[in-house]
């Protein structure tokens, strides 16, 4: 019985080393990945704001060419360089709508049409 007893005191107590070793390695980690994750949206949304204000501003100036090749050249690159794997069920949903529009903008079908760099 002793034996039974000092078995599982053993196990008890190995259980509870091990859950504190990882809770400090599990705390660390997401003390590291949260703050990355946020900055990666907020340089995401900032992006999206940056290319959003220079299409509208061209907009503005009356410029429908130079704002329509600033769009055009955005989708230009993730329809010819995606940063994720290429048949993600998110971009198998996409293409067809660039595919789409391709037929209908010439600046679209224009940014397509160039080499990929």
């Amino acid at each position: 019985m002793k034996l039974w007893l000092a078995a599982i005191t053993g196990f008890v107590i190995g259980a509870a080393i091990a859950l504190s070793v990882a809770q400090v390695f599990w705390m660390r980690a997401f003390r590291t990945a949260i703050p990355t994750t946020l900055q990666s949206l907020e340089d995401k949304q900032q992006y999206s704001c940056m290319i959003s204000l220079a299409a509208l501003d061209q907009l503005e100036k009356g410029d429908q060419d130079h704002a329509k090749s600033i769009l055009a050249r955005e989708v230009a690159s993730y329809y010819q360089h995606p940063v994720g794997p290429a048949d993600s069920s998110q971009r198998k949903k996409i293409l067809p709508y660039i595919e789409a529009v391709r037929a209908k903008s010439s600046a679209l079908n224009e940014e397509l049409g160039k080499k990929a760099q």
